[in-house]
């Protein structure tokens, strides 16, 4: 006999509860709740699925010619039967994606030939800064230095004048 705190956490047999869990009689009497239906699209906005021409194009869009054209050959081909139990073949990665690499390796050397040529460019910018600065400190040193001359010789042509009428 199991103690009285188990036997409280069992649950009591219905006799109303059947295998599946659901009373008939009850789901009878449950009103079904209204789902209001979502509006569908226009037709026209839903690319039908029998359009291959237009799946094709949006397939072509999304991975590009060159892969979109490597996939089909092969689909075509059925290369990628992996029931074939000598899949994966050698050489599938280059018959599905042909030159790819060499044209990655080429994209990779075109961009690092761009990255140089800014390098160089930025360089050249930034020595054009730095020579424009020294040209205007010069500028405002030599503008400072003409004032300070002229100061000093109105100062001197005063003491002058004032020598002269001194000695007068």
């Amino acid at each position: 006999q199991a103690p009285p705190l188990y036997q409280s956490l069992v649950p009591e047999p219905k006799d109303t509860q059947y295998a599946h869990g659901v009373d008939p009689e009850r789901e009878r009497e449950r009103p079904t709740p209204e789902v209001p239906e979502a509006p569908l699209p226009p037709e026209s906005s839903v690319p039908s699925l029998t359009d291959a021409d237009h799946l094709t194009t949006l397939y072509n869009r999304a991975l590009g010619e060159p892969l979109a054209q490597s996939l089909s050959n092969l689909r075509d081909s059925q290369c990628l039967d992996v029931t074939d139990p000598g899949f994966p073949r050698p050489g599938l990665l280059r018959d599905m994606f042909g030159d790819m690499e060499e044209k990655m390796k080429a994209l990779v050397m075109k961009v690092e030939v761009a990255n140089a040529e800014a390098a160089r460019a930025n360089r050249a910018v930034e020595r054009e800064r730095a020579d424009a600065h020294e040209r205007e400190t010069n500028m405002h040193k030599q503008h400072q230095l003409d004032i300070t001359m002229q100061s000093v010789a109105a100062t001197q042509q005063r003491e002058q004048t004032n020598n002269m009428r001194a000695e007068r």
